[in-house]
């Protein structure tokens, strides 16, 4: 019985002898490479090292070694067979780690040994030697390992200077208001590709426990937003807005926006913002009072304006209708070189000039239903008439895109607006730009229409929507409110008459 040597064996590693021979030998002289593996070895399947004969000749004075094309031909790198696991923030031990990757990793064969090595706190290097387990653990991507996920990828000797990006995983998608006529195979799997590539339905899908949800395991692209509800049509009657639950997704990094890990573990460092104290605070306003009088060349010195854009803390919420005000104030933050780059008053904060008009920018991060634990104080302390606080938020009760300057008013049922006039001691005398953001369609809940982004008509007159509020608050630094309020809001309602001229047309 003959036994045949894979070649893929021969070269991976080597032990080498060397044979010093005449230094009159030719330098074209053909080495003898003799290969020698153990019976072990082959039986395993597994590399191992063998002893090599060189021939060596000296060429200009150094002894020198031809090396043949074998040995590159049939190389496997030694960090092949390494895959790198990454937790969110600390991982478990590593002999548990071990013990739970051999069991569930190598499905039943026994014959299958999967190393498992700590780097640090939060990450794991694993060798497995068998190319198809390798390859089914990296296409799943994400592994459930004590109770925490694990992300793996292939190791790489480059050093990383960031964490690899996930761009597509598998996950469980929660279908709401799925039309009944919908509930079938090719129904389901069409109201799923919208979000991904549909493989497998639950079991309680399936056996149809519940029409009010579908349940699909579908492959995500991570690498665009998330999408949270399409409208579907038919002409055989369907109209429905189905909404889009992720019961779970990775955890996100809000420092690179990376999926897979927290901000903690980041290898790609933001500049840390300036938190200061509230005497700080106050030494900064007075620098700044006192620079604008130095400007001015007066005793007179204009107080500050506040403005405050409501929304949600959060990369969860970036970019929903309910944030527009975050937005409003990035934008005009950008539009006057203002860095928003302080922390108090539980706000993101900003402080400069405009104009020599000394202006505060702030965006609480309480969450919209709390803005006013962060908007009261802040106005408290800095001792600012309410006269000069200008809140930018959004509102339904206007067209998309739509923009409306006011004086003062209630709170038109907005829960941002509700608790920052409770935390003004319900005195409703300050300003208000609001942004309309539209009416939710059909019977859809005014709190995922809020939640949910904009379509991309509704998202290009929000962005033309956004530098008219620019120069909105502008021209509230620049000229009395009440001329701005009138001058603005009337180009804002001939630009909406338009608008539906252009549709009827």
């Amino acid at each position: 019985m003959s036994m045949t040597t894979p070649n893929w064996l021969d070269f991976s590693a080597m032990s080498q002898t060397v044979v010093v021979e005449d230094s009159q030998a030719s330098p074209k002289a053909t080495p003898d490479v003799s290969l020698k593996l153990s019976y072990s070895a082959i039986v395993q399947n597994r590399p191992c090292l063998s002893k090599h004969n060189l021939n060596v000749t000296i060429v200009d004075g150094d002894p020198t070694v031809q090396i043949p094309d074998e040995i590159f031909d049939y190389a496997v790198p030694l960090w092949e067979d390494l895959i790198i696991g990454k937790f969110p923030s600390t991982a478990p031990h590593v002999a548990k780690v071990h013990a739970i990757v051999n069991k569930i990793w190598p499905l039943g064969d026994k014959t299958i040994r999967i190393d498992a090595f700590a780097v640090n706190d939060t990450t794991i290097k694993f060798r497995i030697r068998d190319s198809s387990v390798r390859a089914r653990v990296l296409r799943r991507v994400m592994w459930n390992i004590a109770d925490m996920p694990m992300f793996v990828s292939k190791w790489s000797p480059v050093i990383e200077e960031s964490q690899p990006e996930i761009k597509s995983m598998l996950l469980w998608v929660t279908l709401k208001n799925v039309p009944h006529s919908m509930f079938s195979w090719p129904g389901i799997s069409f109201l799923t590709s919208a979000v991904g590539e549909p493989e497998r339905l639950h079991r309680d899908t399936e056996l149809c426990k519940s029409f009010e949800e579908a349940k699909v395991f579908a492959e995500v692209d991570l690498s665009k937003e998330l999408p949270i509800s399409f409208r579907f049509k038919s002409d055989k009657g369907v109209d429905a807005m189905v909404e889009n639950k992720y019961p779970w997704l990775p955890p996100r990094c809000t420092s690179c926006s990376k999926w897979g890990h927290l901000k903690e573990v980041c290898l790609v460092k933001e500049p840390p913002k300036q938190i200061l104290k509230r005497g700080e605070h106050a030494r900064i306003l007075e620098a700044m009072l006192s620079r604008l009088s130095r400007r001015c060349y007066c005793t007179s010195v204009h107080r500050p304006w506040l403005f405050l854009g409501l929304g949600n803390p959060g990369d969860k919420y970036k970019g929903t209708r309910h944030n527009i005000g975050f937005e409003m104030i990035d934008l005009f933050a950008e539009s006057v070189g203002i860095q928003m780059n302080l922390v108090n008053f539980k706000a993101i904060m900003g402080q400069g000039f405009v104009d020599d008009l000394p202006v505060i920018l702030a965006k609480p991060q309480t969450y919209m239903n709390l803005s006013g634990e962060s908007s009261g104080p802040l106005a408290a302390y800095y001792k600012l008439p309410l006269n000069r606080v200008l809140v930018v938020h959004d509102d339904m009760q206007l067209p998309c895109g739509v923009l409306r300057l006011q004086e003062k008013g209630g709170h038109g049922c907005h829960n941002g607006l509700k608790s920052v006039m409770n935390h003004f001691r319900g005195n409703r005398e300050f300003a208000r730009l609001r942004i309309g953001i539209g009416n939710p369609p059909g019977q859809m809940d005014p709190k995922a229409f809020l939640l949910q982004k904009f379509s991309m008509p509704a998202r290009e007159r929000m962005d033309k929507a956004l530098a008219e509020g620019v120069d909105a608050l502008k021209l509230v630094l620049s000229k009395d409110f009440g001329e701005s309020w009138r001058l603005f809001n009337v180009e804002q309602k001939y630009k909406h008459l338009r608008q539906h001229t252009i549709i009827a047309a």
